[in-house]
């Protein structure tokens, strides 16, 4: 019989990381082992011993076959099985994760000493120690995991489960190529945007979600901005309508969510083209450190009356619906843009910009980012950026004033003020020293 295809170094090898996996998983799983009738199978000793019967059964696969290692993998599966059965019978309730993870820690032990083609040792080794660390994390992550289940609701769960479907099912089919009979666009690259967006606005929900809304207006407001900030405009300026004496924490709240708005911005110019990143890092940066720095300045001068501990009312940004609706803005601004530039040069493209920035800053940026990828020049498109962050940063102000009275606007109008006036001088000076 012809010696087996891995030499005695890799099979030591094999063995150390088959070993380390099973005592990962094991060290975790003797903290819960419990006592009495609570009490569960295995602990260090038993994982360490179920990774060395993995690891072993591989070893012995490559001399004797497939199915000889595939009986030798089911007599413990049947113990394991076993197992389960009478812990669930005396106690209905506890679960078969040990179980679970007993399963697991012997195929990682059989996979460590098993080649597996198109992937080297080292790079199979990788993979075990990864899948290893993953399993000892979810199993030490029992508490937080159940609270993060209760926490999140069926609504958030429906909807990770649309922006998946948008994701992996409908963005594959969208077709990669030019289409439409005046400005051509990418029917891919469209979904692509709107997908970027949609997993913005729905990661920073959920973090909203996850740490609560109940923490201030201070921590609230940075979380809503990155959800949506003219939405967290809108209900802080509600609140201090209708009560005077929460303007100031109101005002801060509402400049923080704004702020996050430029890091979003630089994001979004990153994803589409990174070499528009570093000109525009500068004003759009500075933007947003001057909204912080003001946002402090006049916080901390003074320590707002009235701090509120009410939970943000904003609402999960997506759904399909928001999803076709940006695509449909997207596009549009897209065209117009790109008609704008061709018709009336630099001067189209800022005005293009003004205006799509009062009601959505994100899809002008995402369009000059693509105009400067296909050759827009640096400083139009960097001015551009700015003039839309500008816009859309005093369309908040407006409402604030509007909706929560004089003394909320002219707080707001001392943060947004310089905000502005930062990314004007800034974009000007860069224009003028080209």
């Amino acid at each position: 019989m012809p010696d087996p295809p891995i030499d005695w170094n890799h099979a030591l090898i094999g063995l150390g990381v088959a070993l380390g996996a099973g005592l990962l998983i094991g060290l975790e799983r003797e903290r819960g082992h419990g006592q009495g009738e609570s009490a569960r199978f295995g602990g260090v000793r038993t994982f360490a011993l179920v990774a060395l019967y993995g690891g072993m059964s591989g070893l012995l696969s490559l001399a004797l076959g497939v199915w000889p290692a595939a009986a030798l993998l089911l007599l413990p599966g049947l113990m394991l099985v076993a197992s389960a059965w009478l812990g669930l019978s005396r106690i209905p309730s506890r679960g078969i994760t040990t179980e679970m993870a007993a399963v697991l820690t012997m195929l990682l032990g059989f996979a460590a000493l098993t080649p597996l083609p198109g992937l080297s040792p080292i790079a199979r080794w990788s993979l075990v120690a990864a899948a290893a660390v993953s399993a000892m994390a979810i199993l030490a992550l029992r508490r937080p995991l159940h609270l993060l289940a209760e926490r999140i609701a069926d609504v958030e769960i429906y909807a990770a489960g649309q922006l998946g479907v948008l994701l992996l099912i409908v963005l594959p089919l969208l077709p990669d190529r030019q289409v439409g009979p005046v400005e051509p666009f990418n029917p891919r690259e469209i979904g692509l945007m709107v997908t970027l967006i949609a997993a913005i606005g729905f990661a920073g929900y959920i973090a909203m979600r996850l740490i609560g809304a109940r923490r201030g207006m201070l921590v609230t407001g940075l979380l809503g901005g990155m959800v949506s900030s003219t939405a967290v405009t809108l209900e802080f300026s509600g609140r201090a309508r209708r009560n005077v004496d929460l303007t100031a924490a109101a005002a801060a709240g509402i400049t923080l969510a704004s702020a996050l708005m430029f890091p979003r911005q630089l994001l979004e110019v990153a994803v589409v083209d990174d070499r528009l990143v570093g000109p525009a890092l500068l004003p759009i940066g500075g933007m947003g450190a001057a909204a912080v720095l003001m946002t402090l300045v006049l916080t901390f001068r003074r320590k707002p009356p009235g701090e509120a501990h009410e939970g943000l009312d904003v609402r999960n940004p997506f759904t399909l619906a928001a999803a076709l609706k940006f695509g449909a803005i997207y596009v549009g601004v897209l065209v117009l843009a790109h008609w704008a530039q061709r018709a009336f040069g630099d001067a189209g493209l800022y005005v293009s910009a003004l205006v799509a920035g009062i009601t959505d800053v994100d899809a002008i940026t995402l369009t000059i980012s693509r105009l400067h990828r296909e050759g827009l020049a640096t400083e139009p498109a960097v001015t551009a950026l700015v003039l839309a962050a500008g816009a859309n940063t005093i369309t908040k102000g407006i409402i604030a004033a509007s909706v929560g009275g004089w003394r909320l606007g002219a707080r707001v109008a001392l943060v947004f003020g310089p905000t502005v006036l930062v990314g004007l001088i800034v974009s000007l000076g860069a224009a003028l020293l080209s």
